[in-house]
């Protein structure tokens, strides 16, 4: 028996909480992965997963087990990397998973730039939203609007996101701009919906040590941010908007932001998480290092221009009332 083989295939299998995804992700057949993980247990002399019908669960041996076969792969790893020179051109298929408002506004017109750099590497671009989507949609990598806390995947905090109030000019001149959060409540608001879960209707504020939490009687919901700022372009109403995916709309004078005094709070971080397994991946490692150095170009030309950073939010009550629970979570390692 390949121990090292079985340390990884053991890992890949618990990680993904399925045999086939681990056989997938190790580019081998199911039964392969099956006979080496019974092999495995046999020399062990204890059972490290249970089988249902719906995949694999670690026991508790397992786990214990689990622990301490990561830490033998990280080490291995580290001494590799340390003597390794890394591939110059990387090459083959890429999955990149990400919502679509940061697919359209901040990724995609950069993505010429990494084709020219990294000509032999093909993208294939998925709608994702959260950390789960890794394995059920078998992405290398995902850009999440997130908060994040376990730490069974490997993330980099790219930026700290601000929300902005915007609306057309048209809409402004029609309706008035708002001077106190409150006043929203008089707006056409078109407000966001996470995908399968909360409708978040409720806009906190800050502005120094005053708070404001505006409960709104939306005129649109809508499960897309992209159609909402469709729709805000057109006149229809007023809506919050992560700052980054709507810079070009600022530059141009097609959304105007108001309430700026305030700064308005759950504004998610952006992060890029893969799984352990894809570390020492040349594909995945390059398309890592392009996002966080394009989020720093981003963050630095970032309207409207404020004399302080956008505030750190701590993860918000709503986002532990989400219908749709990710699997894995990760640990952020900025």
């Amino acid at each position: 028996m390949d121990r090292l083989r079985g340390i990884e295939y053991f890992v890949s299998a618990a990680e993904l909480g399925s045999i086939s995804a681990a056989a997938d992700a190790l580019g081998v057949s199911p039964p392969a992965v099956s006979k080496l993980l019974a092999a495995l247990e046999s020399r062990l002399r204890i059972p490290l997963f249970t089988r249902t019908r719906r995949g694999i669960l670690l026991t508790r041996d397992g786990e214990n087990y689990l622990a301490r076969c990561r830490k033998i792969l990280d080490d291995l790893e580290s001494a590799e990397a340390a003597l390794t020179v890394p591939a110059q051109s990387p090459r083959g298929t890429l999955v990149v998973g990400m919502p679509p408002n940061l697919a359209t506004y901040c990724i995609a017109p950069a993505l010429h730039r990494f084709r020219g750099r990294f000509p032999e590497i093909i993208i294939h671009l998925r709608r994702a939203y959260r950390d789960s989507d890794l394995a059920a949609q078998g992405l290398d990598v995902l850009l999440a609007l997130a908060w994040l806390g376990k730490d069974d995947l490997i993330a980099s905090r790219l930026a700290q996101t601000r929300f902005l109030i915007c609306a057309a000019p048209a809409y402004w001149a029609r309706a008035g701009a708002p001077q106190v959060p409150a006043d929203l409540t008089t707006h056409d608001c078109l407000v966001y919906r996470i995908p399968e879960a909360t409708v978040l209707d409720k806009w906190t504020f800050a502005r120094g040590e005053e708070r404001s939490a505006v409960q709104l009687r939306p005129k649109a919901v809508c499960d897309e941010q992209g159609w909402l700022i469709t729709a805000a372009l057109n006149g229809a109403g007023v809506v919050r908007a992560v700052d980054l995916t709507v810079q070009h709309h600022l530059e141009r004078g097609e959304l105007v932001p108001a309430l700026l005094d305030w700064e308005g709070c759950e504004a998610p971080p952006i992060h890029v998480i893969y799984r352990k397994l894809q570390r020492r991946n040349e594909r995945v490692r390059a398309f890592v290092q392009f996002v966080r150095d394009l989020f720093l170009e981003l963050e630095s030309g970032r309207l409207p221009r404020t004399n302080s950073a956008p505030r750190i939010a701590p993860k918000p009550e709503w986002w532990g009332r989400r219908s749709v629970h990710s699997g894995g979570r990760a640990n952020d390692s900025r």
